[in-house]
């Protein structure tokens, strides 16, 4: 019976590895809940909804939830972040060896402080614009045929959905930090079961790209799909928000600030801002905002997506400059290439630079935290 499900499902070939079709002892969804979602640390990452041969997986109530027959494939328990530890063999895979204990931000080749050169990206970009530009060069050039970032809800200002964009304006509408969780990895599942697309470049947070990992190397996962992956750009993040409570709720209505008037969200110097236009229409610590970060941030130990081929974030840059980690060759070659076209100016970095220093000092704090 289960054999004649999975042969029904007109995507099983695109995304299931070589014996794992038929009933088996490997965990499965319901292994997947117990250990996972009702302990409170899913990521909300979309690897689950991604993995099913049979789209019996959905998120609603940013929550994973089966809604159709499981096939025991164990494919969404294998690509899951929060399963079993398997960051040591893709760092293997990746870099020949496995990060050391004094390396905070992960394994790297070179770190840059780098902005973008392109006029569209810089009105819409949060602050260099390098992931952007990134996107757009290689789409542009032939590097990738679809990217898979967040965009924004239509019905809802600020609510972060998983889009895969497929042209220069869409990449660069989808620009900016919206600061609540949107599940990236179920949108590299359409790229692929929907686009058919063959060259995608992901963007995601940490835990996003540990599962778009497990895709591509675990033997057990749905690795049909990780090999239509092309690049892996890494977002800096020290923990993320519910849209409904943090967003919609305290910032839209106890603080009684209109969403859609609401033009950026930023964190800076430990401080979150609020915008409306040029003008900051509200100002907290982020230390007041622990109650709305979503549990599972606080298990995390990755600030900086120590498995991603380039990673980018603001922390160690000056206002309108981000931080860029090279780590592997394919994303040397990408962002050099995307220099050399004068799509992005960069200025290399050196670990001696303060800038370098307290990006360290705070992946090694998150790190820390995580232990706890």
């Amino acid at each position: 019976m289960c054999d004649g499900i999975l042969k029904r499902s007109p995507f099983l070939h695109l995304i299931a590895p070589a014996g794992v079709i038929g009933i088996s002892s490997i965990p499965v969804f319901g292994h997947l809940n117990r250990e996972v979602i009702k302990k409170n640390i899913c990521t909300l990452c979309g690897a689950c909804v991604a993995s099913c041969p049979v789209d019996s997986v959905e998120i609603t109530d940013e929550t994973p939830k089966l809604t159709g027959i499981c096939v025991r494939c164990g494919m969404c328990y294998s690509a899951c972040p929060r399963t079993e530890d398997y960051v040591g063999n893709v760092e293997k895979t990746l870099f020949g060896r496995e990060r050391e204990e004094g390396e905070a931000i992960g394994i790297f080749k070179e770190i840059y402080t780098a902005r973008t050169l392109l006029d569209d990206v810089r009105k819409k970009c949060q602050d260099g614009g390098i992931v952007t530009t990134l996107l757009v060069y290689a789409l542009e050039n032939g590097l990738i045929d679809a990217a898979v970032v967040s965009g924004r809800d239509p019905k809802e200002p600020w609510k972060p959905v998983p889009m895969v964009a497929l042209t220069r304006e869409e990449i660069i509408n989808a620009a900016g930090t919206r600061y609540s969780v949107s599940p990236n990895v179920s949108a590299l599942g359409m790229a692929v079961k929907e686009y058919f697309k063959s060259k995608v470049g992901f963007v995601g947070t940490p835990c996003q790209v540990l599962a778009v990992r497990k895709l591509q190397y675990h033997p057990a996962a749905a690795t049909k799909i990780g090999e239509r992956v092309a690049y892996v750009i890494g977002l800096f993040c020290m923990e993320n928000f519910s849209y409904a409570p943090f967003i919609k709720k305290f910032i839209g209505e106890e603080k009684g600030i209109p969403l859609s008037e609401v033009t950026k969200f930023s964190i800076e110097k430990g401080k979150f801002y609020v915008y409306k236009g040029d003008t900051i229409a509200l100002e907290m610590k982020v230390s007041e905002l622990k109650n709305y970060a979503r549990p599972a941030c606080h298990v995390c130990p990755d600030l900086t997506a120590e498995l991603a081929d380039i990673s980018v974030g603001s922390i160690g840059s000056d206002r309108g400059w981000s931080t860029v980690v090279i780590r592997t060759d394919k994303g040397k070659e990408l962002f050099e290439a995307a220099v050399e076209a004068k799509f992005i100016e960069a200025k290399k970095l050196s670990l001696e630079d303060k800038g370098v220093s307290l990006l360290m000092k705070i992946a090694s704090e998150k790190r820390k935290r995580a232990k706890k």
